[in-house]
């Protein structure tokens, strides 16, 4: 089987994102408090706009933004439940029951095999989906946004954050660069994408 090419495989994450954020966004509706979000988007733009115009400090801005991120992200707790639930039946439920293939990946005739040829299996399929689905720092996020104080949610999101930034570009650059175009995600659930 021969390897799919970069681009394909790109066009199918983004199509199958689209579509599960879609499916996310509509089943969120009644859980979500749009009011309470909107003040607080709002209260953060401000803070951006007195910064930008030099009326507060750096610190001042940081100490302001953190405190809103914190808020922010406890008040989409739910939406941020549904979105992960949708992730986790999309790319590990239906893609192992679709034989590596989720609808992005069936347009782009590409799907995930087993590395070694075996028959791919659920442990392969979501030990893959925590990193290149980003499930296992959403999981994390959302656990010190509820278990831990700002300042814990605050720091927590800057070390995942910045884990997740360098697993995305050395995810990108394996996959573009390396002969069998397999990424960290692959390695991890000893996968590779295929030609169909």
């Amino acid at each position: 089987m021969n390897k799919a090419i970069f681009s394909k495989r790109l066009a199918a994450f983004i199509l199958d994102v689209l579509l599960v954020s879609f499916c996310a966004s509509l089943l969120a509706i009644p859980f979500t408090n749009t009011e309470t979000i909107n003040k607080l988007n709002k209260e953060a733009e401000a803070a951006t706009e007195k910064y930008n115009k030099k009326e507060i400090g750096l610190k001042t801005y940081y100490v302001q933004t953190a405190d809103l991120n914190y808020e922010i992200t406890r008040a989409q707790g739910a939406t941020s439940l549904i979105s992960l639930l949708i992730t986790i039946l999309y790319f590990v439920v239906f893609q192992f029951y679709n034989k590596g293939q989720t609808i992005g990946k069936k347009l782009m005739k590409i799907k995930v095999v087993n590395n070694n040829g075996d028959k791919l299996s659920i442990n392969n399929v979501v030990l893959r989906a925590l990193i290149i689905n980003a499930i296992i720092f959403e999981m994390l996020s959302l656990l010190f946004a509820f278990i831990g104080n700002k300042d814990v949610f605050l720091y927590a999101s800057i070390i995942i954050e910045s884990v997740q930034y360098v697993i995305v570009i050395a995810t990108i650059i394996m996959a573009s660069a390396r002969k069998d175009g397999r990424g960290i995600h692959d390695f991890l659930g000893n996968t590779k994408v295929v030609q169909v």
